[in-house]
């Protein structure tokens, strides 16, 4: 738990360093050239500024944390994921992603192990500023290692949807916020058909870099 708190700090420290490095710096209003005579360069106002599209060619690593799932007998969940993104339009791209994460049980309840894979959908209209916001809807496997004493339970199928902001700019490094809901498709059973939910709110950390 120690680690994964680390490591959200960083990514946040990270995510207003990068917002600020990323930004445009003000050309200055004149030079004086090797002969003497003053240079007049263009206003601001007469300079374009561009900034790449919102969603680039990258890869990602993300740290996830639900504070609390659907499900009773887990307290929160936490994990990590590697993905790849692959711009299709200007304004449109594609995910493919795989994680870890750990359902922690409540009390005399096992912790259930979860590797989710996937991928997703990343809308959003392009814009001129340095955050940009966009939507995400995905679809996941998810492998399910959990038991209890009725036996134990299958692999699941489930989908995401949340709203995602992302840095912009020319850096190759950009850090990503998101807010995201995941709900069941086919949930996870056992032999008795009892089901678990892995359903739940939760907010994930991305550090991604251009390829």
């Amino acid at each position: 738990m120690g680690f994964y708190i680390m490591l959200l700090r960083v990514c946040f420290v990270s995510f207003f360093v990068t917002t600020i490095v990323t930004g445009q710096t003000l050309p200055s209003h004149g030079a004086i050239s090797a002969s003497g005579n003053r240079v007049v360069r263009p206003e601001p106002s007469q300079r374009s500024v561009s900034y790449t599209g919102i969603w680039n060619g990258d890869f990602g690593v993300d740290l996830l944390y639900m504070p609390s799932p659907g499900e009773n007998l887990f307290e929160e969940a936490i994990g990590v994921g590697l993905n790849a993104t692959f711009p299709l339009k200007h304004s449109l791209g594609l995910r493919f992603g795989v994680g870890h994460e750990t359902f922690s049980g409540n009390k005399d309840v096992e912790d259930a192990d979860v590797i989710p894979f996937g991928f997703s959908f990343l809308m959003g209209p392009p814009t001129g500023t340095i955050i940009n916001m966009g939507l995400e809807l995905g679809l996941l496997y998810h492998l399910v290692d959990y038991s209890d004493d009725n036996g134990d339970y299958d692999d699941a199928v489930g989908g995401v949807a949340g709203i995602i902001l992302t840095t912009s700019g020319t850096s190759a490094a950009t850090v990503e916020l998101g807010a995201k809901y995941r709900f069941a498709i086919s949930p996870s059973e056992n032999d008795e058909d009892e089901e678990i939910s892995l359903d739940g709110v939760y907010i994930s950390l991305s550090l991604r870099v251009a390829y």
